[in-house]
């Protein structure tokens, strides 16, 4: 639980509101919570070194390297920042990966549901992307935004606004893909 509480800390006031001090923004390399990652890291490989059977009294091999991996790599990230960075504090509740795997899981849909993805489906799915993302904006600031609009005789596509200039080039086969039987059936 301690450990949770430690890698979850994502203001810097947590911990006194909560009176906890597992739950305070970690201040430097000796700090308590960080010497305790190092106890657990170091726990986790004497754990390791026993070689039990999976299912007793051992985790799984995934499971065991993630989590030595996670705490191991937390553990130099702080000094990291302490030491060549300089900040004044570290909340560790704010390093995750929910919009990287959110990002991820877009590509994998744009490509049929793939899951091993290639690096061309991601440069295809990042363009059309692009498109959804820029019609989306422009059609919450801008109104009804009509498709003919987009469908110019040249590659490059570009918006402007008051305020931003939205450019990229992008090939009519990535926006028919993107906009499908809708393109197709307009005249």
């Amino acid at each position: 639980m301690r450990l949770w509480k430690i890698l979850n800390v994502k203001s810097t006031d947590k911990g006194r509101r909560k009176r906890d001090s597992d739950m305070d923004p970690i201040r430097g390399v000796d700090d308590q919570n960080v010497v305790f990652l190092g106890e657990v890291y170091n726990w986790l490989v004497q754990w390791e070194r026993m070689q039990q059977k999976v299912r007793q009294g051992r985790l799984s091999n995934e499971t065991l390297f993630a989590l030595k991996h996670t705490i191991f790599t937390f553990i130099e990230l702080i000094k990291h920042l302490f030491e060549e960075l300089n900040v004044h504090y570290v909340l560790t509740g704010k390093f995750q990966t929910d919009y990287l795997e959110f990002r991820f899981s877009q590509y994998r849909q744009l490509s049929g549901a793939n899951y091993h993805v290639s690096v061309q489906e991601i440069k295809e799915s990042e363009k059309k992307l692009k498109i959804i993302s820029l019609l989306h904006v422009l059609s919450a600031s801008r109104g009804k935004i009509s498709i003919q609009d987009f469908l110019l005789k040249s590659d490059e596509v570009q918006v402007k606004s008051d305020r931003n200039s939205f450019s990229f080039s992008v090939s009519k086969t990535t926006f028919y893909a993107v906009f499908g039987s809708f393109v197709y059936g307009r005249k």
